[in-house]
Order: C-alpha cells, then structure tokens, then sequence
C-alpha cells in the first residue's frame, strides 16, 4: 500500500468543494458522482480536487499550485484529510466520486483528468485501513481509453450467499461501475467496471452498442438522421435496479432505440462453474453415454448445489430440470473425447437459462408479443479479448427499436426511456414557446405536442414532467 499523507483539519463546517452538473437525460453523468459516503462506522469519506495550497495550506512536499484529490475522513467531528496518493500531477482533476463498499470495508474513489489532446481518461483507487491502492486508469482490454466526453456512470450493487454448511456462511457483495460513451464517430460503447468485496476484478473488453443495432438492419438503405439526435444517449438503471437502460440515435440507418444491459446474479457464475466440473465428476461416477444416469444426477447435484445458494428454490429446479433434458437430447453427438466440449457448452446453457429467468426475456409482461431480440455479446467486442468474461456478467437485449421521429433545429435533443425501455419520449428546444416532444409507445410515434414554459415552469421542471410522463 501507498504511505498516506495525513493532515488534521478542525473546522465546524466543511467547504466542499463545488463539482460542476453536467444535464444527462435521466441518467447520472459522470460529474454528477457522488463526492460523500458513509462508512460501516459512521465516518463521513468526503472526495475533493483542488490546488495543493488550497486544500493542504501551508503543507509541504507539493507545489501549491498543482492540482491534487483529498479524501477527508470526519470522525464525530474531527476531520483528517488524506493526500490521495499519485493526484499531484499537472493534469487537473475534475468530476471526483467516493462510493462505499460495506461488506468490504472499502471506499472506491472515481475521477477524470484531461489529457494534452482535450480528450480525458478516467482513473480509481481504493482507500481502507490499509491505505490507498495504487490508482487504475480505466482501459478495455489491454487499451487505456480516452474520452471526447464525459462516459456516463451508474452503479449497481448485488451481494452472495452461500451456505457451504450450518455454521459456515460465505457472504461477498458486488459493485458495478457502468460507462456508457459515444465515441467521436458518434458510435456509443459500454464498460463495466467489476468490484467484489471492494476489490477490483480485472478488465474486460468494451462492448459497441451502436455495432448491436446496425446487425439488426443489415442490408437496409441507410437513413438520415436528424442532426438534433445524432449525439442523444440517456442511460438510467432499471426498475429492479439490476442493470440499465441505454437510449439513443443511430445515425446509420436513422433509428432510435433502447437497449437493457441486466447483470446477472452472482450466483449463476458460480452454479456455471459448478456444472461444468459435475460433468467430469459424472464421467467418472457413470458410462458418459449412458445419457439418462448422467442427466439424473446432473438434475439432484444442481438441486443440492442450488440449495446452498440465496437463488429461489423454483429457479434451482428449474434450471435442474431443463439442464437434465438438454443433456438428455444433446449429450450423445459429444462422445468419450467430447468431455471438455460437453462441459464448457453445459457451463454456457446454464448461464443462458439463468439468465433469461432473471432477465425476465422468457416470459416478459413488458413483452407480451416477445419481440425482444437477445444479443450475442461475442458478436461485438470492440477488441479481440474473449467474450466469456462478459457472457457471464451481463445480458445484452434490445428493447425498442424504432425509426428516428423527425426533430426540428440542431440544438441537441433530450429522449426519456419508459421504464420497462419499450416507450420513448423524445423532447427538443422551442425557444422562447417552450419544448416540442413526441411519444412512442410501441405504437409508433404520435402527434408532436408542446409545453409552454413561464414563471412558474422553467426548462429543468419541464425536463422531469416529461421524464414522469414518460415512466
């Protein structure tokens, strides 16, 4: 761990320090972060960027006028405040947000910097009793990565549980860090950035988005876009708080669509694994083409295995019957020397049905005509990593996918997703008359309404009715 510089600070109150707001569609935009957290025992952790002479006055070691990050700790009102280690550099920081991992007693800190090109890269650290870690710049695969604007930023959480007897109880949380950016091509991409027990995971390659929904109209005359929507994207979590919904203008083929990103539970990652080994352990316990003694006791070692797991009972049956069918109707192509084969592809089915049951794409009330086109994620990677790691993260689908509706101006236009990603509401500048909007349910796009603004109704107020609206 890096030596931490520590300085004691007394003050009644504290000046934060102000971080700019950058209007994201509904979404949290990536200097929206949340700059507080609690810890397990009360402590306020609160993240600052400044110059070193302004947050560290009369403090040597550093040039005053380099721009650096502090963490303050506040315990019952006695604040220390911490040097984040490696910040003391020309490149100012800006958008800095502390997120709080309790099960692992470990604050994560997220900020940008902007390089010499205009561009910027994102970077992170983690801070316990230990100290800091030594910080990240985010990459995807092996590519650090630049940004023209700033990514969007969600988190979600999960936790695991796991009973391996009575008294023992393995308990993990997780925390995903979900970017979503449009690349200068205007093509938007997504990362997630994966921490257990507030530990970071390693990288994963980043996923093109707009590259999904061209596969959807390959051999399609291309369409123009209307330039009000070329640089419209809205990223907002889910109902469940899951994964995320992910809206924008696709400038190929003139479309509009959302697409769900859900995250699949811990759990079925490692039920994945489980199965995969219970193939080898069957082989060696049964004749492997003796089909109906290997799926029989494929189904009561899932079901043994899945009741050591916080999974709903009826999915660990679920999945135990249909595993044991699969293997019923697909084991015998695969033979003495298709072991390994037969493993990986059974890891594979049973991450593709857990994942449909959690994702709810089998039966959909939100999709009651099943028109949810469900994704390859392998088919668009934007390097050349293997896909498994993701495959066994996320779910890919597209929830709507409609032509663009005609937007008049060039001023950027704001779209709000429904909730369920089937509805779009898209809403544009009419100046001193107010907002034009447009709604599509599904049904196509009705009639343009507007929304007169006035004293009592300025452009952010009438930006959240629209978003209820459109919820």
């Amino acid at each position: 761990m890096t030596m931490l510089r520590r300085f004691r600070l007394r003050p009644l109150f504290l000046l934060v320090s102000s971080i700019a707001l950058l209007a994201s569609s509904g979404s949290a935009a990536f200097a929206q972060g949340k700059d507080r957290a609690l810890t397990n025992n009360g402590d306020l952790l609160t993240v600052r960027d400044g110059r070193f002479g302004e947050l560290f006055p009369g403090a040597p070691g550093v040039p005053p006028n380099l721009s650096v990050l502090a963490l303050d700790v506040d315990r019952d009102g006695e604040v220390e405040r911490l040097l984040v280690p490696g910040t003391d550099t020309w490149r100012p920081e800006h958008g800095a947000r502390v997120t709080y991992d309790a099960a692992g007693g470990t604050a994560i800190l997220l900020w940008s910097t902007y390089t010499a090109t205009g561009t910027s890269s994102l970077h992170f650290t983690s801070f316990s009793d230990d100290g800091f870690t030594a910080i990240e710049t985010v990459q995807a695969g092996d590519v650090p990565l630049f940004f023209e604007t700033p990514p969007h930023i969600l988190v979600t959480e999960d936790s695991f549980r796991l009973e391996l007897a009575p008294e023992e109880v393995v308990e993990a949380s997780r925390k995903i860090f979900h970017l979503v950016w449009r690349e200068a091509d205007g093509g938007v991409h997504y990362l997630p950035l994966v921490f257990v027990e507030g530990h970071f995971v390693g990288w994963s390659e980043s996923l093109n988005l707009s590259a999904a929904l061209q596969q959807a109209h390959q051999g399609q005359a291309p369409v123009a876009l209307a330039p009000a929507l070329r640089s419209t994207l809205a990223v907002q979590t889910t109902a469940d708080g899951r994964g995320l919904l992910v809206t924008f203008a696709e400038g190929a083929f003139g479309r509009i669509a959302t697409l769900r990103i859900d995250v699949r539970p811990m759990e079925l990652s490692l039920l994945g694994d489980q199965v995969r080994d219970l193939i080898f352990q069957l082989a060696d316990l049964y004749d492997p083409e003796d089909l109906e003694a290997m799926a029989s006791g494929l189904r009561g070692h899932i079901i043994i295995i899945g009741s050591t797991m916080s999974l709903n009972p009826a999915v660990v049956h679920y999945l135990a019957d249909q595993l044991s069918s699969w293997l019923l109707a697909n084991g015998g192509g695969y033979g003495y020397g298709g072991l390994e084969n037969l493993g990986n592809d059974a890891q594979a089915q049973t991450l593709t049905l857990g994942g449909a049951v959690y994702a709810s794409t089998v039966a959909d009330p939100a999709d009651p005509d099943q028109q949810v086109l469900d994704l390859d994620l392998g088919a668009f990677l934007d390097g050349d990593g293997n896909h498994e790691q993701l495959a066994q993260l996320l779910d890919l689908s597209i929830r709507a996918d409609y032509p663009a509706p005609a937007v008049p101006g060039t001023e950027t236009a704001t779209v709000f997703p429904s909730q369920n990603g089937r509805g779009l509401l898209v809403a544009w500048d009419h100046g001193d008359a107010g907002l034009g909007y447009v709604e599509n349910d599904g049904g196509g796009w009705g009639l343009p309404l507007s929304l007169s603004l006035g004293p009592d109704l300025d452009t952010e107020g009438a930006h959240e009715l629209l978003r209820r609206k459109a919820r």
